[in-house]
C-alpha cells in the first residue's frame, strides 16, 4: 500500500472512530435533557392555536405532531413553523415555546381575493396571486372572477385602485387581462368596459363621472371604451339601452 494511501485510510479509521464515540455522547446528552426537563415540570401542558379561520384544528395539531407531557426540551419551534407552512390555508405562522408548559401558535392564513379562471378550473387567489388549494369555493362565491394568463400578477394593482371606490368594487362580476395587457371588467348588469393600460386611477375617475351623469352601473348592458385617452366611445348590446348611448353621444 502506498503511504498517501495509508494517510488517507488513517484519516478516514480515525472520523469513523470520532463518530462513533460521539454519537452516543449527544443522544446521551439529549436524553438526559430530555429526562431533567421532564423531572422539572418543564413539560408539554397546552397548546393554544390563535387567528385559525379556515384552517381545519385537527389538521393543524395532525401536522405539529405533539404529545401532551411530552419534554419542552423535545420541541423545536423552527422545525414546527415548517410543518404549518406546508398546510394549504397557511401563508406563515409563529410557534412560541413557554416553559410554564405552554405551546402558542399564530397563523397567518391566505386570504381569497379573486377566483381565477385557469383553463376549465377555478381557482381561489391571494391578492399577490398565489394559488390557494381548496376542496370547494363555497365560502368564495362572491368574488370575482379574473383571467388571463398573467392576471394574478396583476390583481394586487387592479384591487388597489378599484377597492378605494366601493361602489364600483361591489358591481364588478369579472376582470379579464387581455394579451394587450389591458383589463376589461365586467358589471354585474352585463356592461363591459374596457379600461386603458395606464394610469387606471384616470379610468376609473372616467368611470364615476360617467355614473354620476349616466347611471351606469345599474343602466342596461352596453360596452364603454375607456382605452383613448381623450374621450369615451360607447356602444349598445342590448336595445334597452340604446336610449341611453345615445343620450351619452350627444352630450359629450
Amino acid at each position: 500500500m502506498k503511504p498517501q494511501t495509508r494517510i488517507i485510510m488513517k484519516w478516514v479509521l480515525r472520523a469513523i472512530l470520532l463518530g462513533a464515540l460521539t454519537l452516543p455522547i449527544i443522544l446521551g446528552y439529549e436524553l438526559m435533557l430530555n429526562s431533567l426537563s421532564k423531572k422539572s415540570g418543564f413539560v408539554l401542558r397546552e397548546i393554544r392555536i390563535y387567528d385559525r379561520e379556515r384552517s381545519d384544528k385537527q389538521e393543524v395539531l395532525d401536522s405539529l405532531n405533539l404529545d401532551i407531557g411530552m419534554s419542552l426540551a423535545a420541541i423545536s419551534p423552527s422545525k414546527l413553523r415548517e410543518r404549518l407552512l406546508t398546510l394549504r390555508w397557511v401563508d406563515d405562522a409563529s410557534v412560541q415555546r413557554y416553559w410554564a408548559g405552554l405551546l402558542v401558535v399564530e397563523l397567518q392564513e391566505h386570504n381569497p381575493a379573486a377566483l381565477w379562471q385557469n383553463g376549465q378550473t377555478l381557482v381561489p387567489i391571494s391578492i399577490d396571486g398565489t394559488p390557494i388549494v381548496t376542496d370547494g369555493f363555497t365560502p368564495f362565491e362572491n368574488l370575482f372572477h379574473i383571467s388571463g394568463e398573467e392576471a394574478p400578477a396583476r390583481l394586487e394593482e387592479l384591487l388597489q385602485v378599484i377597492d378605494h371606490w366601493q361602489e364600483l368594487r361591489t358591481h364588478i362580476t369579472q376582470a379579464n387581462l387581455s394579451p394587450q395587457n389591458t383589463w376589461n371588467i365586467t358589471l354585474r348588469t352585463g356592461t363591459k368596459i374596457l379600461l386603458a393600460p395606464d394610469p387606471l386611477v384616470r379610468n376609473i375617475v372616467q368611470l364615476l363621472r360617467l355614473e354620476r351623469h349616466f347611471g351606469i352601473l345599474e343602466a342596461p348592458p352596453m360596452i364603454i371604451d375607456l382605452r383613448a385617452n381623450d374621450r369615451a366611445s360607447v356602444r349598445a348590446i342590448s336595445n334597452d339601452a340604446k336610449e341611453l348611448v345615445m343620450k351619452m353621444r350627444n352630450e359629450r
